[in-house]
């Protein structure tokens, strides 16, 4: 005689094997692909996508495709235009003088630390400009003829030329006094108004 114990032991391994083994829960059954889901889906707490079909959310999503089809690009950032001839340097001041555009130089070399940190500020300092102000750098191991006859004594350097008035400004500045920049660039830009293109920090001081 087998004990009942054994019996609902069993028991238990036929009804299993007769009903197959335990179900899956609905969200592991049939839980949509994220391939399948469009912008803005809310998944329920069974795994199912129910603003697919509901009004307001198809009206949200035919406005989202529409002002992405309408968009308008952005505006491309200014560079940095690296000079590394004296016919590249001269090409450029004679593009700035012809658009009338503020011109900026820049004096730097690769193995300066404190140049390292400068060129960083200034590539950003380019991306806030508008289009009538050009940035350019100089490496100045590449050409040390060339920036030692424009009077570059010290690195990094930075120079500014107004159109057809030519070198407008000549000095060195430290990433400290990267402000400076900013300034001297306020000084010489002009619009036709009174707004200055940078803002600059208060505590500065040079």
């Amino acid at each position: 005689m087998l004990s009942a114990s054994l019996m609902m032991v069993l028991l238990l391994v036929l009804a299993t094997s007769t009903t197959g083994f335990h179900t899956l829960p609905a969200t592991y059954r049939k839980s949509p692909s994220p391939s399948s889901l469009s912008y803005g889906s809310e998944i329920d707490q069974n795994g199912y996508d129910d603003s697919y079909h509901d009004p307001a959310k198809r009206e949200e999503r035919r406005k989202l495709r529409l002002a992405r089809k309408n968009a308008k690009p952005e505006a491309p950032k200014q560079e940095v235009i690296t000079l590394k001839t004296q016919e590249e340097y001269l090409t450029f001041l004679e593009t700035c003088a012809t658009t009338n555009s503020l011109a900026v130089i820049k004096f730097h070399a690769s193995w300066c630390k404190s140049c390292q940190s400068f060129s960083r500020k200034f590539t950003h300092l380019s991306t806030l400009s508008p289009s009538s102000i050009s940035y350019a750098s100089l490496e100045f191991s590449s050409n040390p003829k060339l920036c030692r006859s424009l009077g570059v004594t010290h690195l990094p350097s930075v120079q500014i030329y107004k159109g057809k008035e030519g070198k407008v400004e000549s000095f060195s500045c430290s990433p400290k006094r990267f402000e400076k920049v900013k300034v001297k660039i306020n000084e010489w830009w002009s619009d036709g108004s009174d707004r200055r293109v940078f803002k600059v920090s208060k505590e500065y001081d040079y």
